[in-house]
């Protein structure tokens, strides 16, 4: 039973009928009220509290199965207690092993050596037994569905008001697609490099908006035998020294076709300047360059293309030296004739 008194206060009462026979074989009823109001109270508050519980757990599930990372909570002694559901996508769709001593049976390894983890070097076990936070691992891993990739891992201790360590939280980033992505550009970048190295012309990318030197082939470097620092920027290009063919003045940053592929989305072909070498000699080259665009138009970076004409020109101020000693030869031998008739 409820009862509200005169000062608005609830009460709970319980009340037991208990039947019993006297010697005359008579019966009778004993009625017991008893004042159940804290009881009553407590109970209230230990149910509003299972339900907070439940509901709290209720809300770290739906968390947990929603974010694109791997999730494992642990209690004080490194058993799992809950496992997001990327989590499980990452070591296979099978029952994990969930405490300390089966751990062992993940297969991790460290990139760098090729070693694999040992039970205490998973940074959920050193936060459970050292305390420690361990922040942007990188792990090769092999789930249980024997298919490879690549995790970074994370984990800190979970501490009470107190500071003692009751849990731990693990967190796995699967970066496998970026991996395989950086593994596949690295092998581009390498084909790329062979291909150009194999030219016979001076090759080099440069990035935008920075202009930064990012590839050049052995020709290029030929050409330029001082330089002992790639530009990393627009404004470092005067470090190759183009030299103007008239004036043999140096080129100012902006006048390189790299540049102006870059910075005016335009290409420029057979630009002819002059390289000066340590030696003291002089090589002629035509230098072009084109901007690299995407689908939008949007510029990426610009190649440009160094061709050695020194030998070309050589030829061309011989056939020239020639064809003038040919025309001095026929005037002269036309002036010989006209006298001599």
């Amino acid at each position: 039973l409820q009862e509200r008194n005169k000062k608005g206060i609830l009460r709970y009462w319980q009340v037991v009928f208990l039947p019993f026979f006297q010697k005359d074989q008579s019966s009778k009823v004993l009625c017991l009220i008893v004042d159940v109001t804290e009881w009553e109270k407590a109970n209230n508050k230990n149910t509003r509290l299972v339900h907070a519980i439940q509901e709290e757990q209720y809300r770290v599930r739906t968390l947990l199965d929603s974010v694109p990372v791997g999730i494992y909570i642990s209690d004080a002694e490194g058993q799992i207690l809950e496992i997001s559901q990327m989590g499980k996508k990452i070591w296979g769709h099978r029952p994990l092993p969930r405490n300390i001593k089966g751990y062992g049976e993940y297969v991790g390894i460290w990139p760098h050596s090729n070693q694999r983890l040992q039970v205490d070097d998973w940074p959920i076990v050193k936060a459970v037994r050292k305390g420690e936070t361990t922040i942007g691992e990188i792990i090769d891993y092999k789930n249980f569905d024997d298919k490879n990739g690549t995790i970074i891992n994370s984990a800190a201790p979970i501490r009470n008001r107190h500071g003692d360590v009751i849990g731990a939280v693990e967190i796995d980033q699967d970066i496998t697609e970026l991996k395989t992505l950086e593994r596949n550009l690295e092998a581009t970048k390498a084909y790329l490099e062979a291909i150009i190295n194999q030219m016979p012309v001076g090759v080099a990318i440069a990035e935008a908006p920075s202009g930064q030197i990012t590839i050049c082939n052995h020709e290029f470097k030929r050409m330029f035998p001082s330089l002992t620092e790639i530009p990393s920027s627009v404004d470092q290009y005067t470090y190759l020294g183009l030299l103007d063919v008239d004036d043999m003045k140096p080129l100012s940053a902006e006048e390189y076709p790299l540049a102006i592929a870059l910075r005016e989305n335009r290409t420029v072909n057979h630009h002819q300047a002059m390289i000066r070498k340590s030696n003291g000699s002089n090589i002629t080259v035509l230098s072009s360059a084109s901007p690299v665009r995407t689908k939008d138009r949007r510029i990426e970076g610009a190649v440009t293309i160094l061709t050695d004409i020194t030998r070309q020109k050589e030829i061309e101020q011989k056939l020239e030296k020639q064809t003038q000693d040919l025309i001095r030869f026929n005037s002269d031998m036309q002036r010989f004739a006209y006298v001599t008739s």
